[in-house]
């Protein structure tokens, strides 16, 4: 009982303290996109420029109907920035109740404080549905290993890790996968410190096990994604996106070294620039056979030697971290949680 008191506590805390941090940014500052690839799927929710549609592409076609019905009530409300607010906030108030749960009163606060402060900015105000993504399926997993942890297992724990992991795994499922497997590490120690004590299998098992369960469920929801694209006009689509994202994210084949090639596709000078400055429209020119075959050109160009890689990497990566933000957030967050450690006496 008076563990779920504290747990009961420490989650009102973690929860008080994300709706102050949502407040104060959505108070002080101004939202915005990090990519047009979210500015164009809001455009698709609700309609204003593009047609309205459940079909996103990126994200999963079922927030794709969850907007739709949001939309449809009214359209007073911007609803594809408010889910993607609600969600952070999910996730924010869930790693907050680990901290705050799990450590002492003064490093609990000043983690949760310190990780809705630095996340919460990244996800409230610099807003990308892939970082949303990222620290659902960070939480969800978390919160399913702390709950496997227990001597007793508390459901309403489970239940909320899984509903977390998997609504990450809706906002982009390679993403998902990617921070679920990053996630894995932290339940290594638990289990190598079960494996030394009698019925340490059966708790790994168990705790694998919730895992891969979790997994096959975002599995089956992404099956279900592609379902939704099986028309004839949806795959040409997608194939000219992936085939497009190929030559504009990664790179295009310089036009001098590949002109009678492009010529030979009906792209000119002039239609190389406007492809490059994603000014794409005509599916005449710029049709999926097109890029595709551009694209496979790539494959031809001249690969650097993993020497030439190496350099390039200590040339560029060192100074590079110097500029990027999350270095800072990374060693301010580490500051702050050492701070706390030596003045509560630690776990």
């Amino acid at each position: 009982m008076m563990e779920k008191h504290a747990a009961g506590r420490a989650l009102a805390l973690s929860a008080l303290i994300n709706l102050a941090a949502l407040i104060v940014y959505a108070v002080l500052m101004k939202p915005y996109f990090l990519s047009n690839d979210d500015a164009t799927m809001r455009f698709v929710a609700d309609g204003t420029r593009i047609a309205y549609d459940t079909h996103l592409v990126y994200q999963n076609v079922i927030l794709g109907w969850v907007y739709h019905i949001l939309y449809a009530i009214t359209r007073r409300f911007p609803w594809y920035t408010l889910v993607q607010w609600g969600s952070a906030f999910a996730a924010l108030t869930a790693l907050g109740y680990l901290f705050l749960e799990r450590l002492r009163r003064l490093p609990g606060v000043v983690l949760t404080l310190t990780t809705t402060g630095i996340i919460g900015y990244e996800c409230y105000i610099r807003m990308q549905y892939t970082r949303t993504c990222a620290v659902l399926t960070a939480a969800g997993m978390l919160l399913l290993y702390r709950a496997l942890c227990r001597q007793k297992l508390l459901w309403p724990e489970i239940a909320a890790g899984f509903a977390l992991g998997t609504l990450g795994s809706l906002y982009r499922f390679p993403v998902f996968l990617a921070s679920g497997f990053l996630t894995t590490g932290c339940a290594l120690y638990p289990v190598l410190r079960w494996m030394k004590h009698r019925g340490g299998l059966r708790r790994s098992l168990r705790l694998a096990g919730a895992s891969a369960g979790m997994v096959m469920l975002a599995v089956l929801l992404a099956g279900a994604d592609k379902l939704a694209y099986r028309s004839e006009d949806w795959q040409y689509y997608v194939r000219f996106n992936d085939a497009r994202t190929v030559l504009l994210d990664y790179g295009m084949p310089d036009y001098k070294t590949y002109r009678d090639r492009y010529e030979a596709l009906g792209i000119d000078k002039t239609a190389f620039n406007m492809l490059r400055t994603w000014n794409f429209a005509d599916p005449e020119v710029f049709s999926a056979e097109a890029l595709e075959e551009i694209g496979s050109w790539k494959d031809e160009m001249a690969k650097p030697s993993f020497g030439a890689r190496l350099q390039r990497f200590f040339e560029r990566v060192p100074e590079g971290l110097t500029h990027r933000r999350a270095l800072f957030y990374a060693a301010a967050a580490f500051a702050a949680l050492l701070a706390a450690f030596l003045a509560g006496g630690g776990m």
